[in-house]
């Protein structure tokens, strides 16, 4: 009832998208994926409106990295120096934004199965990768080639019942090499809730029986190391705890600085086979900011933000021809929309090395040429629609098919940008989108910017380009090509154009 109230009442685009959610669910899965494709004749009318939902920060698209596998992307000291075109990649999202650059967390399943080990002592059972000096100066050669703009989340190892000694002996270790402008969180332990199936806790574990030992963590943390308060990234659950979450922001809320959640929403676990349609389905883009908005504020009113710490298009590490396709930059654009809306403030998309969810590869440790993906050119263009501190503004759509998205945001040098994103990926026409613009200022002009691929296709893999720039072919990690804007003016305040089935076009212009 209280879902479709909302509809009748048409609220605002960011809850008319949840309603879709809804609707689509109460449907049998097959219509909905139905209703993501068509045969052209789409259009959209948006009309803006100075009602402000969001902020968004400017480092929100950001990465998640194993422990053993960051280095390999950064270059290990001191075998291999820091890779230029890695440094350039984080580079590219920094300067859209002339702001903060892109947070690393280190972390994922490595988490508990990786140590402090600078000595070469024999490993524990079920301990595979020793973080040794070279590790942490690894981190620090990074940062520094990226002037400083780099951020760091390191998460320890839980894997100890009874005691701390090896996430203390990791976090003083971070404490004398990275300091604590470079570190913004640590995490302790990874996905707690999936201990009692990895074979890290015994069956029968549960939160209740992880709150006295998280709390033993903390209280060695706060007596053993210099970590300043406030350090932890609480959290890190991803599946089987959503009914403690609350209790555990509000029981531990006094150590946390930021409180994360894993977000994946299909997965090619145990056997399944995501579709595209699977992934452009709205239950993996509103539906999962549907999921997690009413924890968000909990954090919110102790103080602190509420992230997706590791998340990406498929669990597991994703699906070859799914996540590496173009289908994988049009779920991006529409899931970072639609979990900033909920004021999610960072998203840490996890990869590395060569595997399909990776936004940027490489083909082995040494390689220095890096394979840009389809979800780096989203992250790009996602940076550079909502920079200058864009707040996400309440816009009101009609549209004929709700499977072509629209956002609008505005800055804080007073220009407005409005996304479109073509979920519609096997129409034959493009969608015609108007954008009444009249209530909220007297634009002349404005420009258009496309993330498109070259075959129109969201089977790409490459040949894509974020305004008319590409990175296939680039050996420093910097666009190839000139940069191409469309000019565009509109008639009594509205604008008009062409959304190309699976594409995202930006328009920008000034009040």
């Amino acid at each position: 009832f209280f879902y479709y109230n909302i509809k009748l009442q048409m609220k605002d685009f960011v809850w008319t998208t949840f309603v879709l959610f809804v609707v689509c669910f109460g449907k049998q899965q097959q219509q909905c994926v139905v209703a993501a494709v068509g045969s052209g004749d789409d259009s959209m009318s948006i009309k803006l409106q100075r009602a402000p939902v969001a902020t968004v920060s400017p480092n929100m698209a950001s990465f998640s990295f194993e422990v053993g596998g960051v280095v390999e992307m950064m270059g290990k000291y001191p075998q291999i120096p820091i890779k230029t075109s890695f440094v350039n990649l984080f580079k590219n999202l920094q300067e859209k934004t002339g702001e903060q650059g892109p947070n690393i967390r280190i972390g994922g399943n490595s988490a508990d199965e990786s140590w402090w080990n600078p000595t070469g002592k024999p490993r524990p059972t079920n301990i595979t990768y020793d973080i040794t000096y070279n590790d942490l100066i690894t981190y620090a050669n990074f940062v520094k080639e990226t002037h400083n703009t780099t951020t760091l989340i390191i998460a320890t190892n839980m894997r100890q019942a009874n005691s701390s000694e090896w996430a203390v002996a990791h976090i003083n270790a971070v404490n004398e090499v990275l300091g604590w402008e470079t570190v913004i969180g640590v995490e302790i332990g990874n996905e707690n809730d999936l201990f009692y199936e990895n074979g890290i806790r015994s069956p029968d574990f549960t939160y209740d029986d992880y709150v006295p030992q998280m709390q033993m963590y903390l209280t060695n943390i706060s007596n053993e190391t210099p970590m300043p308060s406030k350090y932890v990234q609480g959290g890190t659950f991803c599946c089987h705890w959503d009914g403690d979450i609350p209790k555990d922001i509000q029981g531990f809320g006094s150590n946390f600085g930021t409180y994360s959640f894993h977000r994946y929403p299909t997965s090619s676990c145990h056997g399944s086979n995501p579709t595209i349609a699977d992934l452009l389905a709205d239950k993996s883009a509103a539906g999962q900011a549907e999921m997690v908005k009413g924890w968000v504020p909990i954090a919110n009113d102790l103080g602190f933000d509420f992230v997706i710490g590791e998340g990406n298009s498929c669990s597991c590490g994703g699906v070859k021809n799914l996540s590496d396709t173009m289908a994988s930059a049009v779920w991006a654009m529409d899931f970072l929309f639609n979990i900033a809306a909920v004021n999610v403030s960072l998203m840490n998309f996890h990869g590395g090395n060569d595997g399909p969810y990776t936004a940027i590869g490489y083909k082995s440790a040494n390689d220095t040429i890096p394979d840009v993906r389809p979800l780096y050119y989203a992250m790009l263009a996602f940076t550079e629609a909502t920079r200058h501190h864009s707040v996400i503004q309440s816009i009101s759509v009609t549209s004929t098919n709700d499977f072509v998205k629209a956002f609008a945001v505005r800055d804080a040098k007073n220009k407005w940008r409005v996304v479109v994103i073509n979920k519609v990926y096997n129409a034959s026409t493009p969608a015609d989108v108007e954008v009444d613009a009249s209530s909220v200022a007297s634009p002349s002009v404005g420009s258009l910017s496309v993330l498109e691929s070259k075959n129109k296709s969201i089977n790409d893999k490459y040949g894509l380009t974020w305004a008319s720039q590409t990175f296939d072919g680039s050996v420093d990690g910097r666009p190839l090509g000139e940069r191409s804007n469309i000019t565009i003016s509109p008639s009594d305040g509205v604008f008009s154009f062409k959304v190309l089935p699976a594409s995202v076009v930006v328009l920008e212009f000034e009040e």
